[in-house]
């Protein structure tokens, strides 16, 4: 029988030890995690090799999450993106769909097993 690939997730997040729980956790539901920490890896990393599903932090020094989203976008990508952070305000919501993100996600609903609910 034939493997099954898994589905490639991009975890962008400038917060190291926050983005190795998440990617363990997230591998564990079994996807397969490429984590990035700032928004220019994760365009060049897309670059690469587009993976199906990208998780992108608002706040990241340089290029932040917003605008990786508008690149990423602009540059043809079209599968999920997925922009999440720590705050839950309506202002959020509304960037990340300005920028071509799918959703929005407040980060305390998908801490550890939450995630794969």
């Amino acid at each position: 029988m034939a493997e099954v690939a898994k589905p490639k997730l991009l975890l962008v997040d400038d917060e190291v030890r926050w983005a190795k729980r998440l990617a363990r956790e997230l591998a564990k539901s079994g996807l397969d995690v490429k984590v990035c920490h700032d928004g220019t890896s994760a365009l060049d990393a897309v670059s690469e090799a587009p993976p199906d599903v990208i998780l992108l932090d608002t706040r990241m020094p340089g290029i932040d999450g917003y605008e990786a989203c508008r690149r990423l976008r602009e540059d043809g990508y079209r599968g999920a993106v997925l922009i999440y952070s720590g705050y839950d305000a309506t202002s959020d919501v509304v960037l990340a769909h300005e920028a071509g993100a799918d959703d929005h996600v407040w980060v305390r609903l998908f801490c550890g097993r939450h995630f794969s609910a």
